[in-house]
């Protein structure tokens, strides 16, 4: 319904000014009698939920993004007499539709004059009701309602704030209106209460920030080492760089203006010496269409601390316009790629040395002026590409070998005059990279994107309509997953969401500062959202954009019955089938023997029984552990049992759909109450081995169980592995990232926490490879496994509370054994019954944290989000369930999109119910 209030008796909502019924006529959809006609836009998120979650009998147009989306309505509507009310579903803002590649706003109402005034032509009684957020709001809502109502006779329904899910600030009530309006709601209410969008992105008003004049370019990077993004601009008038450092919440100061040659146009970010801190070089183009020597390349060293060494000139030659850095002859020293004013069109490449010097190596010829350059792999060989931007309507793509020598160059059509400012992505999630080119003639707003084949060749340009924009860049900014464009011009910046197939929808315009000459894309505050920053050539400054749109990290998926409730049964995560989709093992007792039953994920967040398979017989001391023990994929299940104070490890087979069979029945260790066994592959042979922890006259011990690939284990070795102590805790990790499983000893010493690390041999033993303190030595600390920065190494994440607020601090692997602080990160309120669970929801290859939490008898699920440098921002927070005490959660991937979910998995009527919680981000 178009309110959730119940006011079937059709009595008015003054609120509202319109009727909303309950009473749906059952001959709808009879083109002989009054019918609703919904369209939804294909770029709204979600939108096949929405066409799901209709009446039935509505009528349902599914606008295409690709084309002009007033136009599509105009034909749809042409000629109808039958319809009783007229649905537009879209992104709004105020006083402004996003239908297709079209907009629908004051400054386009005259142009679509006579197709609007064809609308008239069903009966003037025919509501038209406009879903987009933010429609009506302010004078240019209210103007822009009116000004259609008079266009087209028909009353005009829509809202002044967001539409869509209630947890991200919207609701279903058009609250505006031109007259009375009576209408039957055309979504089911179920659909209303689980659709997880919002028909809108937002950004906050311009921050300004002062720099040099008339900056012409801006690039990102953490310029002093605390792990926030700084910005940079090269200023053209003023021959130097601004340097802007963050204060972790968006706001900048000015580290300093740092001098480099005449004229700088453009700028790039790398560590040119190699030694951890970020430098910076500019494009100098030089007193114009002059024989003059300060045509050159400007290099400057970082400090760590937000400051820089003086600048080192590189005599470039011709013409510099842009500059790009790669390293492109495969010495893990970063490159140079710098575009030239020339005819033809030269793009030279500076070699590093690791030092922080370059030298001329090679001058390629581009066919045309570099006035842009980007550096990207697009035919998928693993050495880097440059395209170059140019005067005319197309670009450059040099092919590199992976030496010091590129292919001969490429021209690629652009279908956009004058193209330069381009930005690359995956526009269409197919693995490829693409282009978007913008235009630097001042006078376009249109750009062309163009998707690439994987090969080095790219499609056919396809245009949309910016409202203005030339200078590109890209992000998630609506957070579903798909890349989006932002382009500025014109004192503002363009929206264009993508829809994950190459298509993109306008959705809103922001006001910057004057003339934007350069723009980027960054989290400049921490949240988890990509942030905007323009450099205004007209204003002498820089204008951040913050995102604040809400965002779910996680919706809905499916809700299962797997299994009768226990209280001794188990649930475990485990891909028996290997398909890289979670499944669940059901371990249950019946009649004193182990059942192992599979629930198959269907890949859309629900589940199937595989099948039911008895396991071993009902000990109390009996433990089930997932493992691959031979190496083929499919999860396995080994059973730990005591016979005769002996512990056997019985191997499950799967058998690929479901069921297990056992494999081998290996004695591995003596009983022992205090004994523990630990999965691992401590060979790095792909066959999950076991470690055995035990206790031997006070002192630990690690025998490892090494697999025969056949479900048995033999005896590896006996490790002394540290003393024994109560509080001593032993996780599995790869602490340097060589594939074989160590361990990390974490024991109180003097009410200190340390991490011992013993790494694998490779063969089944252990040495002591460092002593880390790692806090502060307290009851309720834990300490999780996690890579949070990406590198393969495995790090520590220590949950602490402090003054009844939870921190995560970090400690990041050295990669031999040892670790040192990363960050310390406030991530939520002290509970009892909090729990923190190490997950990668955004696939980006960093570890998260998800905060389950109780609010209010209510599970929420907060996503603190890595930021690759060992802190955390939060994501989201997205309730996942009603609170019970007996529920658990369980991080999964599903649906195999390397996105990590979860399983809510509780108890109803003794029945127990899996509820799938899929990640978004």
């Amino acid at each position: 319904m178009l309110t959730t209030k119940d006011v079937s008796s059709n009595e008015l909502d003054k609120s509202l000014n319109f009727y909303v019924t309950d009473q749906h006529n059952p001959l709808i959809g009879d083109s002989k009698i009054s019918s609703t006609i919904i369209f939804i836009d294909s770029g709204v998120d979600d939108y096949q939920s929405l066409v799901d979650g209709t009446v039935p009998g509505t009528e349902v147009i599914v606008l295409e993004s690709t084309q002009d989306g007033v136009a599509q309505i105009t034909k749809a509507l042409q000629g109808r007499t039958d319809i009783s009310a007229i649905h537009i579903v879209s992104h709004g803002s105020p006083g402004c539709l996003y239908l297709g590649n079209s907009q629908l706003s004051l400054d386009t109402l005259n142009h679509y004059l006579p197709q609007l005034k064809t609308w008239s032509t069903t009966d003037s009684a025919t509501p038209i009701l406009l879903y987009g957020c933010n429609v009506a709001a302010g004078d240019a809502g209210t103007e822009f309602l009116e000004r259609l109502h008079q266009i087209t006779g028909n009353e005009i329904a829509a809202s002044g704030n967001r539409t869509g899910n209630a947890a991200l600030g919207g609701d279903w009530n058009l609250e505006c209106c031109t007259g009375q309006i009576a209408v039957d709601s055309a979504f089911l209410p179920e659909l209303m209460e689980v659709y997880q969008g919002v028909f809108t992105v937002s950004f906050s008003n311009a921050n300004n920030f002062t720099v040099g004049t008339s900056p012409a370019a801006i690039a990102t990077g953490d310029f002093d080492g605390d792990g926030d993004l700084d910005l940079v601009t090269a200023n053209s008038d003023s021959d130097n760089v601004s340097v802007l450092l963050n204060n972790g919440a968006g706001s900048y100061s000015l580290s300093g203006n740092f001098a480099v040659g005449n004229l700088p146009v453009d700028i790039a970010v790398g560590d040119f010496n190699k030694d951890g801190n970020l430098d910076l070089v500019t494009a100098d183009f030089g007193t114009p269409f002059t024989s003059s020597t300060d045509n050159t390349v400007s290099v400057l060293l970082g400090n760590g601390n937000g400051t820089f060494g003086s600048a080192t000139q590189v005599n470039e030659g011709d013409i510099p316009l842009s500059v790009a850095v790669g390293d492109f002859d495969g010495d893990r020293d970063l490159d140079l790629a710098v575009g030239r004013f020339s005819s033809p069109g030269i793009v030279s490449v500076l070699f590093g040395n690791g030092t922080g010097s370059f030298s001329l190596t090679n001058d390629l010829t581009s066919g045309v002026s570099g006035f842009s350059t980007s550096v990207a792999d697009f035919n998928k060989d693993g050495n880097l590409d440059i395209v170059t931007g140019s005067g005319s309507n197309e670009v450059s793509l040099l092919l590199g070998n992976g030496t010091t020598t590129f292919q001969p160059s490429i021209s690629i059509p652009t279908g956009v005059s004058f193209a330069a400012p381009d930005a690359v992505g995956d526009f269409d999630n197919d693995g490829n990279l693409d282009l978007v080119i913008g235009s630097n003639s001042g006078a376009e707003n249109e750009i062309a994107v163009l998707l690439g084949n994987g090969n080095g060749s790219f499609g056919s340009p396809i245009p949309f309509t910016t409202g203005g924009g030339s200078e590109v860049a890209v992000g998630d900014f609506n957070s579903d997953g798909n890349l989006d464009i932002a382009a500025a011009s014109d004192d503002q910046v363009s929206l264009l969401l993508g829809n994950g197939a190459g298509g993109f929808t306008p959705s809103g315009q922001f006001d910057v500062g004057s003339n934007p000459s350069s723009i980027t894309v960054g989290d400049f505050n921490g949240d988890g959202k990509p942030d905007i920053a323009t450099a205004n050539s007209g204003s002498n400054n820089v204008s951040v954009l913050l995102n604040t749109s809400s965002s779910s990290m996680f919706a809905l998926g499916s809700t299962t019955q797997v299994g009768d409730f226990r209280s001794d049964t188990d649930y475990l995560v485990a891909d028996v089938n290997g398909d890289g989709e979670s499944d669940l093992v059901e371990l249950w007792n019946n009649n004193n023997k182990f059942f192992a039953a599979t629930w198959i994920s269907n890949g859309s967040g629900g589940f199937n029984l595989g099948s039911n398979t008895e396991v071993g017989d009902f000990r109390n001391d009996t433990d089930y552990l997932v493992a691959d023990v031979n190496g083929d994929g499919d999860s396995d299940l080994v059973e730990l049992w005591n016979n005769n104070n002996n512990f056997f490890a019985a191997t499950w087979i799967s058998n690929g759909s479901g069921g297990f069979n056992l494999g081998s029945n290996t004695e591995v260790g003596d009983f022992r109450e205090d004994t523990n066994y630990l999965v691992a592959d401590v060979n790095g042979d792909g066959d999950s081995d076991l470690i055995e922890v035990w206790n031997n006259n006070n002192n630990f011990f690690a025998a490892t169980w090494i697999s025969n690939g056949s479900g048995g284990f033999n005896l590896g070795s006996n490790t002394e592995v540290g003393d024994f102590r109560e509080d001593t805790d032993y996780l599995v990790a790869d602490v340097n990232g060589d594939g074989d499983s160590d361990l990390i000893e974490l024991w109180n010493n003097n009410n200190n926490f340390f991490a011992a690390t013993w790494i694998s041999n490779g063969n089944g033993g252990f040495s002591l490879g460092n002593n880390t303190q790692v806090g502060d030595f307290r009851d309720d600390t834990d300490y999780l496994v996690a890579d949070v920065n990406g590198d393969g190494d495995s790090d520590l994440i220590e949950v602490w509370n402090d003054n009844n607020n939870f921190f995560a601090a970090t400690w990041i692997s050295n990669g031999n054994g040892g670790f040192s602080l990363g960050s310390n990160t406030e991530v939520g309120d002290f509970r009892e019954d909090t729990d923190y669970l190490v997950a990668d929801v955004n696939g980006d290859g960093d570890s998260d944290l998800i905060e389950v939490w109780n609010d209010n008898n209510n599970f929420f699920a907060a996503t603190w989000i890595s930021n690759g440098n060992g802190g955390f921002s939060l994501g989201s927070n997205t309730q996942v369930g009603d609170f019970r005490s007996d529920t658990d959660y369980l991080v999964t991937d599903l649906n195999g999109d390397n996105q990590s979910d979860l399983v809510e998995l509780w108890n109803n009527n003794n029945n127990f119910f899996a509820t799938s919680w899929l990640s978004i981000a």
